[in-house]
């Protein structure tokens, strides 16, 4: 992460690595290191009720505006903000088009 955004100053004690059925717990708020097995239970583990918005990028935030957001999430302490990188080129799909297959 240094290397690549060094600017976050992140430490690995910031980063949690997951695969991708560890991270529907994590969202999920079940606590971590529990086997993820638990997912086959039809009785749910919590009642989360989320709202959620996406968006797309055509332009970098500015380090300005990103120091805004932390600001405000502090501020705010029960926020999380996701960010799905996709390697920048969801401005070559012209708006008529899908980005993702059906």
């Amino acid at each position: 992460m240094n290397e690549t955004f060094p600017d976050l100053g992140l430490k690995q004690s910031d980063l949690t690595e997951m695969s991708w059925v560890e991270s529907v717990l994590f969202w999920t708020n079940i606590t971590a290191g529990t086997p993820v097995n638990i997912l086959l239970s039809r009785v749910p583990q919590v009642l989360t009720h989320l709202k959620r918005k996406s968006d797309y990028l055509k332009n970098p935030i500015p380090k300005q505006g990103l120091e805004f957001i932390f600001k405000r999430m502090i501020e705010l302490e029960s926020v999380m903000l996701t960010f799905n990188p996709y390697g920048g080129r969801m401005a070559e799909i012209p708006p008529s088009e899908k980005a993702f297959s059906t």
